[in-house]
Parts: C-alpha cells; sequence; structure tokens
C-alpha cells in the first residue's frame, strides 16, 4: 500500500517579470493547504485493489466516482480506521448477523456451493483410494463398523468378502462399470 500528497495548487516553476527585479509576485490560486490522498494498493496475491482518494470534510462517507474510492473524513490522510473500511468496501464481506451481533451460519445454497467445488477437486480415485485404506488391519478396527446404523450391514458384507476370498483388486479386474463409480457399486453393495 502507498499514499502520496496531491496538493491542489499549482507548482509553478518559472516566472516572468523585469530583468532584475527584487520581488517576483507569483499567483496562487489560494489552494495552497488543500490536497487530496492518493491511495494504491495491491493485495498479496498480486491483484491491483481500486484506487483511492481521501478527502478532508466535515461528513464521512465512501463512495465510488469513475473507478476511484472516494473517501471523505475529519482529514486527508490514511488511518488504521479509514484502511479497515476502504478493505471493507472493496472486498464486501456479505455476513447476515444476530440481533447478538453474531454472524449466522451460512445458507444452504452456500454450504451446497462448498461441497459441488469441493467434488469438482476430489477424485474418484482419491476416494476409492481412501477407502481401500480402511480395510488396513482388523477387520474389528475399521472405523464404519462402529457406525450406528451403517456399522452392522457393513461388518456383514465384510465377512461375505472374505468368505468368498475376493480382494478389491480382483473386483476391479473383472468388474464391467466405470472405475470412477467403484466406490459408489461398493457402497450399494450393502444391503441397507
Amino acid at each position: 500500500m502507498d499514499e502520496t500528497a496531491v496538493f491542489l495548487d499549482h507548482n509553478i516553476n518559472t516566472t516572468l517579470d523585469v530583468c532584475g527585479a527584487m520581488d517576483v509576485y507569483v499567483k496562487s490560486f489560494g489552494l495552497r493547504k488543500n490536497r487530496v490522498t492518493a491511495v494504491l494498493a495491491a493485495s498479496a496475491s498480486g491483484k491491483k485493489m481500486k484506487p483511492a482518494m481521501m478527502v478532508k470534510s466535515s461528513t464521512y462517507s465512501i463512495q465510488a466516482v469513475e473507478g476511484v474510492v472516494m473517501l471523505r473524513g475529519g482529514n486527508s490522510w490514511m488511518t488504521s480506521e479509514w484502511v479497515c473500511k476502504w478493505t471493507d468496501y472493496c472486498f464486501p464481506w456479505g455476513f447476515d448477523y444476530t440481533r447478538g451481533g453474531n454472524v449466522k451460519a451460512p445458507n444452504d445454497q452456500v454450504v451446497g456451493s462448498w461441497l459441488t467445488r469441493a467434488s469438482k477437486v476430489v477424485t474418484a480415485e482419491t476416494i476409492f483410494t481412501s477407502f481401500r485404506r480402511w480395510f488396513l488391519g482388523a477387520d474389528d478396527q475399521l472405523s464404519l463398523t462402529t457406525h450406528s446404523f451403517y456399522g452392522l450391514a457393513f461388518a456383514e458384507m465384510l465377512v461375505k468378502q472374505r468368505e468368498n476370498d475376493t480382494s478389491v483388486e480382483d473386483d476391479e479386474d473383472t468388474a464391467d462399470y466405470d472405475d470412477s463409480n467403484d466406490f459408489i457399486h461398493l457402497i450399494n453393495e450393502l444391503d441397507l
């Protein structure tokens, strides 16, 4: 983040007067002390944030004008309070709050979008591999066999599989279904 003062009075470098004059009058707009503060910043990922301009004003407001966030407040420089307000304006949170001031739980659409994104990232192979790793160790140590609803059915299916002396690898070789659905077919074999 970088902030710099932008003075509104003209900055004249040359004057025009009689050669050898002792005093030269420089006309001014009377805005010598008036200034705004320009603020430019980028996020840690390199994305540029909206530029901000601090203006001294008796009223406090934040508004977007021509792609610039105008911050009007008591002085014309950034304070920690204004940095927080500017960040909230650029990156709106969108939270709903309870009467007590706590953040409400996300609605079903938000949770659904999280699950959709997660399901796109996790491959069927990852799910199947993690499911196969449950089979390492003794049958009574499997976490699914201790489940209150599915545990008994899963344990019975596991016993049937051991009796038939088939392994997951043998099932994969003789399977006529798509590899991406191995996990689903294995769960569907549970007679629930």
